[in-house]
């Protein structure tokens, strides 16, 4: 998902819901629960891990070098995720 792309998605639920709701995480599909948002990194630029990172080949294969990248970090964890949550994120996970 790219910036852009979830940017519509909140203001798609800004305007049905109000600009009140809650944003969380969640994480570990077999063992769900439901966390804060704790932080937002600056976008990481591909140029930087070029020098910062050393070979591509050392590199976690799955983050996406091509573009910037911006990271939400994990903040408090809540608690269990929902079930109806759960069964809406069931398509992604």
């Amino acid at each position: 998902m790219n910036i852009t792309q979830l940017i519509e998605e909140l203001e798609n639920i800004k305007a049905s819901h109000g600009k009140e709701v809650e944003v969380r995480i969640a994480v570990q599909p077999n063992y769900p629960f439901e966390n804060e948002i704790g932080g937002v990194s600056e976008p990481l630029v591909p140029a930087l891990f070029d020098e910062d990172e050393g070979p591509a080949e050392s590199r976690d294969s799955n983050t996406n070098l091509e573009v910037p990248v911006v990271y939400l970090c994990e903040g408090e964890q809540i608690g269990y995720l929902p079930g109806r949550a759960q069964e809406e994120l069931e398509y992604v996970w």
